[in-house]
């Protein structure tokens, strides 16, 4: 049905469409918020780069199997958390932050190019779980690691701060 409706929808109707996709595919998030869940991510992604250094007969990789829909649910905020936080970096709208590649109004390039292309590299095609490179190679995470302090490191320091504030209240009221 979707489908069909697409086909309906003319020229002048093509940036409306364009522009509601692009709010349910990424909505408006607090800064602060999408800050945490950059941070989020790049800690699952240090536990995949263990995981992947770990032999592939170990016990210790047999049981995270079961953590790896988790991983991978934690890693699709990056969707929207990336060109919020981009945004926020360089003072401008996070659109213009995401290159047209992925339907942006940035450049070719973009602050968030890196973190889409590592954080693809790590998801599977689905993104409902790990590529396999992701879990053989640690090289996969550790690449995503860096593109998310790279952009973590272009934020304004105050809003790191209360960025690991929130986070740390938050570990803290999961531990009561």
């Amino acid at each position: 049905m979707l489908g069909t409706a697409a086909l309906k929808i003319g020229p002048a109707q093509a940036g409306l469409v364009q522009d509601l996709m692009k709010q349910n595919m990424r909505g408006n998030l607090d800064p602060i918020e999408a800050i945490v869940q950059l941070m989020d991510a790049r800690g699952v992604l240090y536990e995949i780069r263990d995981l992947a250094a770990t032999p592939k007969d170990s016990p210790e990789r047999k049981a995270s199997y079961s953590l790896l829909p988790g991983y991978a649910s934690r890693l699709r905020k990056l969707a929207n958390a990336a060109p919020t936080v981009a945004g926020l970096a360089a003072g401008t709208d996070k659109e213009a932050q995401v290159s047209v590649a992925y339907g942006g109004e940035g450049q070719d390039t973009s602050l968030t190019d890196p973190i889409f292309i590592t954080a693809g590299q790590v998801l599977n095609y689905s993104g409902r779980g790990l590529s396999e490179a992701a879990v053989a190679d640690p090289a996969c995470a550790a690449a995503a690691i860096s593109a998310i302090e790279d952009l973590l490191g272009k934020v304004p320091q105050n809003a790191l701060a209360t960025a690991q504030a929130r986070r740390e209240a938050a570990r803290a009221a999961r531990r009561t």
